[in-house]
């Protein structure tokens, strides 16, 4: 057993190696949440850009339906005349 003191650790080292795992654990939890946050807010911006899109066709849509029932009633009104 002359050779196992080598492979015990010291209680400073064992102290030592605790505090750089819960600095590690605590570094790796902010960082998660940061991401979460960014992909949230991209996902946000995401569904936003889509529902305004979605918004803008269906105006053009409803604003093309609407000039065309207008060309229809003229039309109409002129064949009558």
């Amino acid at each position: 057993m002359s050779g196992s003191g080598l492979n015990i650790q010291s209680d400073r080292q064992m102290r030592y190696d605790n505090m750089c795992h819960k600095k590690l654990v605590n570094q790796q939890k902010v960082d998660r949440t940061l991401r979460l946050l960014r992909r949230s807010e991209l996902m946000e911006t995401i569904s936003n850009e889509v529902s305004r899109e979605l918004s803008m066709h269906r105006v053009e849509k409803n604003n093309m339906v609407m000039r065309n029932q207008g060309a229809d009633s003229k039309r109409s009104k002129s064949t009558f005349v």
